[in-house]
């Protein structure tokens, strides 16, 4: 991942000093002019400020990030995050909101699925039905068994979902 330039760490430190409003402001100064670098510090932001609205904007900001290079460091923010349940469902909806390609993903996806709260497993559901077609056949089998695995021990509010995943996987195979 690419470093912080010094503008953008000047905005991170001027983001951590703001008051709410001017919080905002920063969040869009960032908006225009920062790179996928800031993303880790934006994600630790809003998880630990107090003010709804910036949470916000940082969540908005993310769902409308269009470069690829932002794919790896949302990830591994996912993958951090996993015992943060403020930051993860925000972070899963972001990635189907803002249409980047995770498909080099795809496991992280089912396994968010498959051990996430409704709201944050359909955000992933969505993410893996919009991904490109031409995946593994081999690792959607294995998917698709684990997700068999996942339906003898889940809730009947979920056993929908996970079905209907081996469905969306099953045509995602048929199009390799």
């Amino acid at each position: 991942m690419q470093e912080k330039t010094k503008e953008e760490k000047k905005m991170l430190n001027e983001l951590n000093q703001s008051d709410e409003t001017q919080a905002k402001q920063v969040i869009k100064t960032i908006r225009e002019k920062g790179s996928a670098a800031v993303i880790p510090d934006l994600i630790d932001i809003m998880a630990n400020t107090q003010y709804d609205s910036i949470r916000n904007a940082i969540h908005t900001l993310l769902n409308d990030i269009k470069s690829p290079e932002a794919v790896p460091v949302i990830m591994a923010a996912i993958q951090n995050s996993a015992t943060n349940k403020k930051v993860l469902p925000v972070l899963v909806n972001a990635c189907w909101q803002n249409g980047l390609n995770f498909s080099d993903y795809m496991e992280d996806f089912v396994n968010l699925v498959i051990n996430s709260e409704f709201q944050t497993a359909f955000d992933a559901f969505t993410v893996i039905e919009n991904m490109d077609n031409n995946l593994n056949s081999e690792l959607i089998d294995d998917l698709i068994d684990k997700i068999k695995s996942a339906l003898l021990e889940t809730n009947e509010d979920k056993k929908l979902l996970l079905k209907t995943l081996i469905d969306v996987l099953e045509g995602k195979k048929e199009k390799n």
